[in-house]
């Protein structure tokens, strides 16, 4: 397949980083592992009760990918997936690179001395890298002995005896079970509406509202709350003032302004005071801001806005707050999963119908062109599957202004939408990169826009309804050295809040006109 973020798969090197990406989008315990049950709902195992659910049945999470996951026996999963085609086909590319890899680290690792000196090396991580070097033929340097340890984690020497006797001997069985009328997604869309109405203090259905403006955003909640929470603006100081005291290194070298810093430096502020976190929480739901924990299922968290109750004086000064209405909504959507995105975004269109006025999409994609931390902005989306090309009504760009307000490089084009990123290879991305003009990839934007699409056709929502597609260029997948599989090491997180806070910035700017 050479997969780009797979290069060393038909290599007899091992590849450790994509080793590491594809267990972290895996379920944990996966050396204990036999049988994947892949469905796409759970009734059964939720409906038998509580005492006889706690007693046989174990809850895991997955490090990357919002499944649920249960044990339901040892050695027995059951994995709900989000969508029976890109959530299928991305648990089985990382399930792919998995099998591939351990088959190469077992044949080195199946002799009886390897097993003599990993039952000896117990809790010792750094034996276990001398015995694991001691059979590899390539000198493994600094990076790499870490990335091994993330991938076993704890108990290094027992997980490798594991993978050794399991053989990667799995069962997968894949069922996609009818819709019923408990169908998560119609319990997700009624208590949106349910506890909107509550945020807003209104007491009708939305066709009576009059005065309701909706405007629906998906991506990084922590980005837009970056914009309005109060918390971090109220005390500033005393965070920017703790992470200078403490010396808190960043991998992003220089930071657009003291805000973008202060976003940066509020993450490791929280970890050290989690009972901060818990007073900005109340402070976000004094100022209608209000996250709805309950995903039923669906693995998308919502939270909902009241642009009137947000607080004026703190709130990030480059946005000077103005609402749209006595009812102006603003809906945020959590991260999604490729298709899934259309099962989450349809019965939100038709809630609202004529009241939602946007659709603002804010997230990262692998760049075709550029460098990363560029903004990428998609005036269509292309879908890799069947070669579809939906154009994009995005309004008044101001990509001008975009460009002086953020430093940064912005490439406008089509964006290509995937089925799974492990899938793709060089010679398919540079035939959609000169060919097709794409100047990114991703997995979600092409099901977001093609459902707004069908309810402007259908006169769901008015003609002038605007989307906004904005990325930021988190990886290059082109470019082995910077591609998604070197998270962690050369590419972090922290890099990228530049680039998403411009982006917020502008469209926040663009709602409160």
């Amino acid at each position: 397949m050479n997969s780009c973020l797979h290069p060393k798969g038909n290599s007899e090197e091992i590849d450790w980083s994509a080793w590491h990406y594809s267990v972290e989008r895996l379920p944990p315990g996966i050396h204990d592992v036999f049988v994947f049950n892949l469905i796409s709902s759970c009734t059964k195992l939720l409906m038998m009760g509580k005492e006889v659910f706690e007693k046989y049945v174990n809850t895991k999470q997955c490090f990357t990918r919002n499944r649920n996951i249960f044990e339901y026996l040892p050695g027995k999963y059951v994995v709900v997936l989000r969508d029976m085609e890109t959530d299928l086909l991305d648990f089985m590319a990382n399930l792919c690179i998995h099998l591939v890899e351990s088959a190469k680290l077992r044949n080195l690792l199946s002799n009886p001395l390897s097993f003599k000196e990993l039952g000896s090396a117990e809790n010792s991580d750094d034996a276990v890298i001398n015995i694991i070097q001691d059979v590899y033929p390539e000198i493994l340097n600094s990076e790499e002995k870490e990335t091994i340890k993330k991938i076993f984690g704890n108990n290094m020497s027992d997980k490798l005896i594991k993978l050794c006797l399991h053989y990667q001997d799995y069962n997968i069985r894949i069922k996609n079970k009818e819709i019923n009328r408990k169908e998560p997604t119609e319990l997700w869309i009624q208590n949106i509406w349910r506890r909107a109405r509550t945020l807003l203090d209104i007491n009708s259905s939305v066709d009576e509202v009059e005065d309701l403006i909706v405007d629906i955003m998906q991506g990084s909640k922590s980005t837009l709350l970056a914009c309005i929470s109060p918390y971090l603006y109220k005390n500033k100081d005393k965070v920017l003032n703790w992470a200078k005291e403490h010396k808190i290194s960043y991998k992003t070298e220089q930071f657009l302004n003291e805000n973008d810093l202060l976003i940066a430096a509020s993450y490791y502020y929280f970890k050290a005071f989690p009972e901060e976190k818990i007073l900005k929480l109340e402070m976000d739901k004094a100022s209608g801001i209000e996250v709805l924990e309950e995903t039923f299922s669906t693995g998308v968290q919502v939270m909902l806005i009241n642009v009137n109750k947000l607080h004026k004086e703190f709130i990030d000064p480059n946005i000077q707050l103005k609402t749209s209405s006595k009812n102006h909504l603003i809906l945020h959507i959590g991260y999604t999963f490729g298709a899934q995105s259309s099962a989450i975004v349809k019965p939100i269109i038709m809630l609202f119908g004529s009241k939602a006025r946007s659709l603002n999409i804010i997230g990262k994609a692998g760049g075709l062109t550029g460098n990363r931390t560029d903004i990428l902005v998609a005036n269509k989306m292309f879908l890799d599957k069947n070669d579809d090309l939906i154009p994009i009504n995005t309004g008044d760009l101001e990509l001008k202004t975009l460009e002086e307000k953020t430093c940064c490089t912005v490439h406008v084009g089509p964006m290509l939408c995937v089925a799974g990123t492990i899938l793709q290879n060089n010679d398919l991305l540079r035939f959609y990169k000169y060919v097709n003009g794409c100047v990114g990839l991703e997995m979600e934007g092409y099901f977001y826009v093609q459902e707004v699409d069908k309810a402007m056709r259908s006169g769901l929502v008015e003609k002038d309804f605007i989307t906004r597609c904005f990325y930021y260029s988190s990886d290059l997948p082109l470019d082995p050295t910077q591609n998604l599989s070197q998270e962690g090491s050369n590419i972090s997180w922290d890099e990228g809040v530049g680039s998403m806070l411009a982006i917020q910035r502008h469209i926040l700017k663009q709602l409160f006109v």
